[in-house]
C-alpha cells in the first residue's frame, strides 16, 4: 500500500490510503527515527494520533489508511493535531460530515 499514488501529505503527517471492502477503515500510524531519537516522544506521538483518529473514525468511510508521522508532529499540541488530520483527511475525501461506521469497533494498529 506504501506504493499507493494515493495521498495527502504535510510538514507534520503524511497520510497513503487505499479503499478495502471491509466495510469500515482501518489505521496504522508510522513514526520514524526522524521524528525523534527518543522511543518515549515516538510512541507519544502514535498514542495523540491514534487519540485524534479515535474522535474522527465514525465519519471515515471503508478505507486502509497509513499515517506517517513527521519531525513538525512533535511541536504541534493535541487540537491542532486533531484539525490537521480532519483537513487532510478532507482532502483526501475518506472523511464525511455524518458519522457512516457507528458500532464498527476501531482498529488501530501501530509500527
Amino acid at each position: 500500500m506504501l506504493k499507493s499514488k494515493k495521498g495527502v501529505f504535510d510538514l507534520a503527517c503524511g497520510i497513503k490510503f487505499s479503499p478495502n471492502l471491509l466495510g469500515y477503515p482501518r489505521v496504522t500510524v508510522i513514526a520514524g527515527k526522524k521524528v525523534s531519537k527518543s522511543a518515549v516522544v515516538r510512541n507519544l506521538q502514535k498514542r495523540q494520533f491514534r487519540g485524534a483518529i479515535e474522535e474522527l473514525y465514525s465519519r471515515l468511510t471503508a478505507v486502509d489508511l497509513i499515517l506517517l508521522l513527521g519531525k513538525s508532529a512533535v511541536a504541534m499540541d493535541y487540537p491542532a493535531k486533531v484539525s490537521l488530520l480532519t483537513k487532510n483527511l478532507t482532502k483526501a475525501g475518506v472523511l464525511t460530515k455524518t458519522p457512516t461506521n457507528t458500532g464498527v469497533p476501531m482498529t488501530v494498529k501501530t509500527k
